[in-house]
């Protein structure tokens, strides 16, 4: 089977309709030659719910789009995918997000001509253009690797990226299908413990929404979730030299997501009494405990790390307070 410049894969359980508007979103950006690319979309445990519109997407691309069958969860999902792939460059896409066109031919002539093991690129939150290439930029690789590793919610992230299929391959990167979340950030701890260079694309080509319905959207008990895949973390990754300090916050930030979308979440019924309470009790978790004394304040001198400094200061109430408002902010923006 001949080889193809892009493989675009979509890990789908649902969203029959939003989905149709990805798929229109990569073949209208990638209109100028669709011959280099296939997009595969793999069932995430579930049966698609297939509409005769999304059926008809199917059916006037039949050499385009490939179906395929996982076990329930993303990175099952992405890593069949993967092992389906006949793309150079492997490209993930969320079901509920959509490619826009501008610079989607450049990078097209940066992927045709790139020997890096990946791409990182500036991309749209809706409507907010997030320019990580300027944060990036002027850096090390080792710097470039911390600063990653450091604010994952920024940058830990697999859908604003574009990876080498050989680099992937050759180093048996793949998604731990133990994770149900913060996957991505496994994924790219692996990738970035691996890589010997990078390149990074100071153009937009991805557009990432929050859906009520994704999981993310949902409140229900991530706690757990979250903590595995920080132990995880911790036993794979703390004795690598790059990661020291930057490791730490990568630990921490999740703790702050789980502050945010769990413990103070306001839909969360308990009293903020008892949320102080259960706040205490994942402070007592040695992940938790570890990093947070393993870091100075002086090196979390930014509004992206004003959580962990509250909790260094012991300012319990101040962390419920902001938690619950992030949260509420965060609920407004879903779309």
């Amino acid at each position: 089977m001949s080889q193809k410049l892009v493989s675009f894969i979509i890990p789908v359980n649902r969203l029959d309709q939003i989905i149709r508007r990805t798929l229109y979103s990569i073949i209208n950006a990638c209109s100028f030659d669709l011959s280099m690319i296939e997009i595969l979309i793999v069932e995430n445990g579930k049966a698609i719910s297939l509409s005769k519109t999304l059926q008809d997407v199917l059916e006037s691309y039949p050499d385009l789009i490939v179906l395929l069958q996982s076990k329930e969860h993303v990175s099952a999902a992405r890593n069949i995918g993967i092992q389906h792939s006949r793309g150079r460059w492997l490209v993930f896409v969320d079901a509920d997000d959509e490619l826009v066109p501008q610079h989607m031919s450049e990078l097209v002539q940066e992927l045709q001509n790139s020997q890096a093991d990946f791409l990182v690129c500036d991309f749209f939150k809706s409507n907010q253009l997030l320019q990580l290439s300027v944060l990036l930029s002027n850096k090390t690789l080792e710097e470039q690797k911390r600063l990653m590793i450091s604010k994952p919610t920024l940058f830990m992230t697999v859908w604003n990226k574009c990876f080498s299929r050989e680099f992937i391959i050759k180093q048996q990167i793949f998604f731990d299908e133990r994770l149900r979340l913060a996957e991505d950030g496994d994924f790219m701890l692996n990738v970035l413990s691996q890589t010997r260079g990078f390149k990074v694309f100071a153009h937009p080509y991805y557009r990432y929404y929050q859906h009520s319905q994704s999981t993310m959207g949902r409140f229900d008990d991530k706690s757990k979730d979250y903590i595995q895949a920080m132990v995880l973390a911790k036993e794979k990754y703390s004795s690598l030299l790059t990661f020291q300090g930057g490791l730490e916050k990568y630990i921490l930030t999740h703790l702050n997501l789980i502050l945010v979308r769990e413990t103070f979440n306001y839909q969360n019924n308990q009293s903020f009494r008892d949320k102080k309470k259960a706040l205490q009790v994942l402070m007592e978790h040695p992940i938790f405990r570890t990093s947070l004394s393993r870091l100075s304040i002086s090196s979390c001198v930014s509004l992206y790390y004003l959580t962990i400094v509250l909790l260094k200061l012991r300012c319990h109430t101040l962390v419920g307070v902001a938690c619950t408002l992030k949260s509420y902010v965060n609920s407004k923006r879903i779309t």
